[in-house]
């Protein structure tokens, strides 16, 4: 049978004698094995050798990125310098209040972008950021309806390609992360939260149209889910939350689930004290990841955050990341064991806890997949 987002409730549901889904996101190991990007086809074929059930991102691009394939005055000037071990890009922004610029460096083994030279440097480029926003939203509505048939004409025939074969999802950031992530450090976006309160507030209020404009995109092209990302409580605080979260996940939720789209949440790290105080009960998710253990989470009692878990809600999840690149072998079955009798009787997905980080080796994946067989064979699962 295959995963659609009408019977994926059925299938994540570890209380039958079905084989259980296996959903990773290997596209960097896959990037990898192949020497080169691969595409849907290639991500698809390599999902089938390894029998996992995959899913494809059929968009993402945040606000000011899509606002800027329609508009010259937000095109940044990127100037790139290859050194030995990583590439180094400065981009510059001209702005009716300044000059913005911000530095990044890529290593060229791994991938990982860092940022060296934050954008937003002092109070006086404020003024600059929130023309950004602004002059972005104003773009995206004044152009509705071209930028919305562009986007359609892309999105569709990739969801026409993957229909009954996988689920397909538009990746979309939160109005807070359109406002602040791509524009500060991870710690000077908390300052700017927390002491210009009234202008990070007007500033995602406009972001939020964006948003909206997604899932309406989503909708007319029958994707299958609606995917966001949060922090959790290593990088937010419950004000946070309470602020500049929940007043906006939850219509986002809502428009998305009435939309007959499925609503799939990732939380980054600490997910303990969100989970005692119900925070996922207050916004509705059909998918949440990943409930995980040290050291990049801080559920240690993996059966205990789930029944924190909103009833009906399908968790995804357990196997870290740095372990599963890491090793050993015999370590990542271990892992990948323990989870799956873990979750019987649960709405469960096995998957990592993130994306596989890039220098992933082959072998580990295999193992985590090995593990799988090896436990649906031990209990007659088809």
């Amino acid at each position: 049978m295959q995963l659609t987002k009408e019977n994926i409730f059925e299938l994540a549901d570890r209380s039958t004698d079905r084989r259980p889904i296996v959903m990773p996101y290997p596209n960097d190991l896959v990037n990898e094995q192949l020497g080169r990007l691969a595409t849907m086809e290639d991500r698809l074929t390599f999902a089938e050798k390894y029998g996992y059930t995959p899913f494809e991102d059929v968009y993402f691009s945040p606000l000011v990125n899509t606002a800027a394939q329609w508009s010259e005055q937000l095109k940044w000037e990127v100037d790139e310098t290859d050194h030995e071990l990583f590439i180094q890009q400065r981009r510059t922004l001209e702005t009716p209040y300044g000059r913005l610029t911000e530095q990044t460096r890529r290593d060229k083994k791994t991938g990982l972008v860092h940022k060296t030279e934050e954008m937003i440097k002092t109070a006086a480029d404020l003024k600059a950021l929130a023309w950004i926003i602004k002059e972005s939203v104003r773009v995206i509505n004044e152009r509705r309806q071209e930028i919305k048939e562009a986007l359609l004409a892309s999105i569709v025939p990739k969801v026409e390609q993957l229909r009954g074969r996988t689920l397909s999802v538009i990746h979309f950031w939160m109005p807070h992360l359109e406002v602040v992530y791509p524009h500060f450090t991870q710690v000077t976006m908390l300052y700017f939260m927390h002491d210009y309160p009234q202008l990070a507030r007007e500033l995602m209020d406009e972001a939020a149209q964006y948003t909206q404009f997604l899932v309406e995109i989503g909708t007319e092209a029958d994707v299958d889910a609606m995917q966001t990302a949060l922090w959790g409580y290593e990088q937010y605080s419950p004000a946070i939350y309470e602020n500049y979260i929940i007043p906006y996940i939850k219509p986002i939720s809502e428009m998305t689930q009435t939309s007959g789209r499925l609503f799939w949440n990732h939380t980054c790290g600490y997910m303990k004290e969100l989970l005692e105080s119900k925070m996922y009960h207050r916004f509705a998710v059909d998918i949440l990841e990943c409930l995980n253990g040290p050291p990049s989470g801080d559920v240690d009692d993996w059966l205990w955050g789930r029944r924190l878990v909103p009833e009906g809600t399908i968790t995804k999840g357990n196997i870290e990341v740095g372990l599963l690149r890491k090793g050993p072998i015999t370590e990542i079955k271990r892992a990948t064991h323990k989870i799956l009798v873990q979750s019987e009787g649960c709405k469960h997905i096995l998957s990592t806890s993130d994306d596989i980080l890039p220098g992933t080796p082959l072998a580990h994946f295999e193992a985590m997949m090995e593990a799988v067989d090896e436990y649906s064979a031990e209990r007659g699962l088809s």
